[in-house]
Formats: structure tokens, C-alpha cells, sequence
């Protein structure tokens, strides 16, 4: 091998590493608003609802609030993007999230704590809508920037590791401790906030990757109905399942470390959960890849019913974070492969903004069923939904002469 050809590998193996270094750090921007703001929630609900003195019903509204919340941050971030562009607007809605957070932490009394769920939920969405923006301009090739796209979407699952690991350690079996479990998420938001700040420098929306050939003007537009009333289905039905989770486990007389095992296994399956699709994904055409998703975390949120055994809730928890969380990969490749690249920015917009909606009304109607039912009617909620969510995609059609 040549001197030249190996600098030519060292250069390209350094720029890999950067790569990967850069989508990383970004990826701790939905690790804070998503992981720590939205899905943490689960872990700190118990001991929230056991001193607070909540209702199900009280603590689903905690629920909605942050789905509403990321609802309207969705719909307003485009506009927003225009106006002061994803870098600053992605340190500010990552600014929001740490707030939220430790104002979650000073506060007992429930309409505050209703506004801070809705703040955390409102930052997220531009948090996550500009970290994975950024990162799609990240590599020197499609295989790089679709690596670093990748790695930034597991943010949650980060987040989702983190505080599976350390809010059990941080409760410790004493319900009054819940306002410690937000302080430190606020904590730790902060570091990611000055590491994401800083790896951030210099980049903008200007795009780095290799160009692919638009289509645009041999695509017609197709219709994605089907795709669009599963995606709400898919919000309305997991978000149960991520809510109200550890509540049913904590119901069980179940340890701290089982807590943290079954919440950390979740936040590895929901980080793996992409590479295992990857082949399926290549080939999918219509919305049969997201209908095995939808049967697939039905069945898994049906386990624990079955059997509250460790195995079993692990199994449950690792299915369900690996056929649920790759859902929004799915509809983004529908998109891509069935619309004209002129439409693509609008219209992911559109269908966040559909699946927000779902996950505003999951938690409120799954905590109505629980307080009459029991914890176990969430389960019941996120089997049925996502069973509909299935049945729903398979009437999505596939594009015919259609070779991306």
C-alpha cells in the first residue's frame, strides 16, 4: 500500500470518528428532553403519586401535559427554524428542558408541576427536530450521515439507561425523595447542554453529505392515510405502555433493582431496536414493516398480564422498546420513498405533530381506565391500540416502480 493510499485511510478513519464523536453528542440533546423529560416519568410516577396523593387519572394529566406540550413545540418549531435557525434553537429548547426539570424538583403543587411537564414537552420537540436536522448534515457519505442519524435517534434510549441506572438508586424506597430524581436529571441536563453547545460550534444547515438524485419530478405524490391514522394509533397506544409501566411493576412488591433492570433493558432494546430492522426496513414499500411493529409491541405489552415473573417483564420490556421505537425510522422511509423530496420537511412535520396528538391523549384515557381497573387496563389500552395501529398499516399500499 502506498504512503498516499494510507493517509487517504487514516483521513477517512479519522473523519468516521468525528463523526460518530459529533452525532453522540447531539444525541444528549433527546437524551435530556425526551429520555429524562418525557420517559423518566415512568420511574417517578410511583413515588410522586404514592406522596402526592394522585389519582391515575392525575397522573395520565401529567402525561398529556407533556404530550401536549411536545404537540405544540412540533407545530411551532418549523416556523422557529426560519426565524433563528437549528443550532441556537436546539440550545434553547435544550436550556427549556433543564428548567423544566428543576422546576419539577422546587415544587409540590400539582398545577406547577402540570406546567413544568408541559414545558419539558414543549422544548423536546424542537431539542429533537434540530439534533437529528444537524446530524443528517453530518459524514462525507450517505453510509456516514446515515450512521450518524442513527446514533442521534437512541438519544432517548441514552436517556432511558441513565435514569433507569441511577432514579431507583436515587428514591431509595422512600416516596418523599422524588423531587431529588428531578433535581439531579436537571443536573446532569446541564453538562449535556454544555457538551452539546460545544460540539455543536460551526455547524449549520448547509448540507455536507454527497448529494443523492432527487426524484422529485418523476415521483407522484402517493397517499398515506393508512400511514398516518397508524402513526396516531402507534402514539395513543405505546405511550400507556412507557407511562404507566413501573407502576404496575412497583405493584408487583417489586424491588428497586427490578425497576432498574426492566427500565434499563427497555432503554437497550430501544437503542439496538434500528440495526435489527435494518433489513427489513431496506425492503418495505408499504406499511407492512410498521404493522409487524404494532403486533409485535401488542403482544409484548400482553406478557406482563400473563405472567408478572422477572423473565417475563424483561422479555416484555426488551420487545417492546425493539418493536415499538423504530416506528418513527418506519413512516420516515414511507415518506421518503412515497412523496417527492420537495414535500419531505412538511411532511414529517405533519405526521409528528399526528403522533404527538396520539401521545396526548394515551396517558389521560389509559389513567381514566386504570383508576376503575386497576394499573394492569394501561397494558390492556396499549395491547388493544397498537393491535388497531397493526390492522391500520396494512392498509397502506406500497408504491409500485419504486427501486430507493
Amino acid at each position: 500500500m502506498s504512503p498516499s493510499s494510507l493517509v487517504s485511510s487514516s483521513s477517512r478513519t479519522t473523519s468516521r470518528v468525528q463523526t460518530l464523536v459529533l452525532a453522540l453528542c447531539l444525541a444528549l440533546g433527546p437524551a435530556v428532553g425526551i429520555g429524562f423529560g418525557r420517559f423518566a416519568y415512568a420511574l417517578v410516577l410511583p413515588a410522586m403519586k404514592t406522596d402526592l396523593g394522585w389519582n391515575f387519572a392525575q397522573a395520565g394529566a401529567m402525561g398529556t401535559a407533556n404530550a401536549l406540550g411536545y404537540l405544540v413545540g412540533a407545530l411551532a418549531t418549523g416556523t422557529l427554524l426560519r426565524v433563528v435557525g437549528p443550532r441556537p434553537l436546539l440550545l434553547l429548547g435544550l436550556g427549556l428542558s433543564v428548567a423544566a426539570l428543576w422546576g419539577a424538583s422546587l415544587t409540590y403543587a400539582f398545577g406547577a408541576l402540570l406546567f413544568f411537564r408541559a414545558l419539558v414537552g414543549l422544548s423536546a420537540a424542537p431539542v429533537f427536530i434540530c439534533a437529528t436536522g444537524l446530524a443528517a448534515r453530518l459524514g462525507r457519505n450517505t453510509e456516514e450521515n446515515a450512521l450518524a442519524m442513527g446514533l442521534t435517534i437512541c438519544g432517548p434510549g441514552i436517556g432511558t439507561i441513565l435514569t433507569g441506572t441511577l432514579v431507583p438508586l436515587l428514591l431509595d424506597g422512600d416516596a418523599s425523595h422524588w423531587p431529588r430524581a428531578w433535581g439531579t436529571m436537571g443536573a446532569l441536563g446541564l453538562l449535556a447542554l454544555l457538551v452539546v453547545a460545544l460540539a455543536s460550534r460551526g455547524m449549520t444547515g448547509e448540507n455536507r453529505v454527497e448529494d443523492e438524485a432527487s426524484e422529485e419530478d418523476s415521483i407522484q405524490r402517493s397517499d398515506l392515510r393508512f400511514t398516518y391514522f397508524s402513526y396516531f394509533l402507534f402514539g395513543l397506544g405505546y405511550i400507556a405502555y412507557m407511562t404507566f409501566l413501573i407502576a404496575f411493576v412497583r405493584g408487583l412488591n417489586a424491588s428497586s433493582g427490578t425497576v432498574s433492570l426492566v427500565w434499563t433493558c427497555l432503554g437497550v432494546a430501544m437503542i439496538t431496536s434500528s440495526w435489527g430492522w435494518k433489513a427489513q426496513l431496506a425492503q418495505n414499500r408499504g406499511g407492512q414493516t410498521m404493522a409487524l411493529m404494532g403486533l409485535g409491541g401488542a403482544v409484548c405489552a400482553l406478557l406482563p398480564l400473563i405472567s408478572p415473573s422477572l423473565l417475563v417483564l424483561l422479555v416484555s420490556a426488551v420487545g417492546f422498546g425493539a418493536t415499538t421505537m423504530p416506528v418513527v425510522t418506519a413512516v420516515t422511509v414511507l415518506i421518503r420513498r412515497h412523496l417527492p423530496a420537495h414535500s419531505w420537511n412538511r411532511t414529517i412535520a405533519g405526521v409528528t405533530a399526528v403522533f404527538a396528538l396520539g401521545q396526548s391523549l394515551g396517558p389521560l384515557a389509559a389513567g381514566r381506565l386504570s383508576d376503575h381497573f386497576g394499573a394492569s387496563a394501561s397494558l390492556w389500552w396499549s395491547a388493544a391500540v397498537l393491535g388497531l395501529a397493526a390492522l391500520a398499516a396494512l392498509g397502506q399500499k406500497p408504491l409500485q416502480g419504486m427501486n430507493s
